[in-house]
């Protein structure tokens, strides 16, 4: 059977569910014609095709249970961030992926591990293969995934109008950015945007290479040293 009759059926059946209801779909011959047989995976290649059967096997192109299938992916396979699933021809779906990527390597008291933009421990990562990504020394107990972001959009800024951050010191509210030729910048993670609006016009201003040290976490000035 081509596409275009695939898909005027499909038509069809929806036409009929509408009336008959949707107790039609769980008889076999109706099953069969409405299973999902090809998946088209977009975005990763740590699925293998079983892991994709498995994740579709109880579903049907017509009812779909997407927030059921995301929900279950995620729990499954802790490297994906978010999903996409498009229909196409009937019996047919994209898989769109998008992983969660290295960001840093979180270090506390319970140890050492790389982590994403939101905090998340990327535990298929080997800490050994992959020391050059910017050291997060964090004091605090417990992680604040909000920081985390927070220090992303440090690092993003500073390395557009310095250079790259190579370490980053948690205390608090207090965030310390040490950069790849020891300058240190010190922002507050609560009013980081402010700390950063004021790290951006002072960057833009002065020429921070004559300062070691500038603290840009107070409400009303900018503190530096030589």
């Amino acid at each position: 059977m081509n596409k275009k009759k695939k898909y005027i059926i499909g038509i069809l059946f929806l036409i009929v569910c509408s009336l008959l209801g949707v107790q039609l779909a769980k008889t076999p011959q109706v099953r069969e014609l409405i299973q999902i047989k090809v998946v088209k995976v977009k975005g990763t290649d740590r699925l293998t095709k079983n892991d994709v059967i498995n994740i579709f096997k109880d579903q049907n192109w017509f009812f779909l249970n997407e927030d059921e299938i995301e929900n279950k992916m995620k729990e499954e396979f802790p490297f994906i961030k978010n999903i996409e699933i498009q229909r196409l021809f009937v019996n047919e779906v994209r898989l769109i992926v998008l992983e969660r990527e290295p960001f840093a390597i979180l270090k506390t008291k319970k140890g050492k591990y790389i982590i994403d933009d939101e905090g998340f421990i990327l535990k298929y990562y080997n800490l050994e293969s992959n020391k050059n990504y910017p050291v997060i020394i964090y004091k605090n107990s417990k992680i604040n995934p909000k920081q985390i972001q927070a220090l992303m959009k440090i690092y993003n800024k500073v390395s557009t109008l310095y250079k790259q951050p190579k370490k980053f010191i948690v205390d608090n509210r207090k965030i310390s950015c040490i950069t790849e030729d020891d300058k240190i910048f010190v922002f507050d993670f609560i009013n980081y945007k402010d700390s950063l609006e004021k790290f951006e016009i002072f960057a833009k201003k002065v020429d921070i290479n004559q300062y070691k040290y500038i603290d840009f976490s107070f409400d009303s000035m900018v503190v530096s040293r030589r």
